[in-house]
């Protein structure tokens, strides 16, 4: 059987990377300031990981255990990556 911590945390660790590195760089671009850019692009990872984590951990284990490991997982990756993308963003246009 498949393993919901390791799928959703693949998955929350890749959406959270995206979508917190984004919207983190350009926090951070706007505001001039890579650490706040930082501290909203892991944020907004870690949120957009844990319903992405949950999600796929469902998938894989139809329970709500399935969904709440999928979750955890998911959103712990994705806001490290987030947190890290919206830094190597934030460099990359300064």
């Amino acid at each position: 059987m498949a393993c919901p911590l390791k799928y959703g945390g693949a998955a929350g660790g890749f959406v959270g990377g995206a979508v917190g590195g984004i919207i983190g760089g350009v926090a951070g671009l706007t505001t001039n300031d890579r650490e706040f850019g930082q501290m909203v692009g892991g944020a907004t990872g870690g949120a957009a990981a844990l319903l992405t984590g949950g999600v796929v951990g469902y998938a894989i284990m139809p329970t709500p255990m399935g969904a709440i490991e999928g979750g955890a997982s998911g959103g712990i990756a994705g806001a490290t990556t987030g947190y890290k993308a919206a830094g190597i963003f934030y460099d990359g246009f300064k």
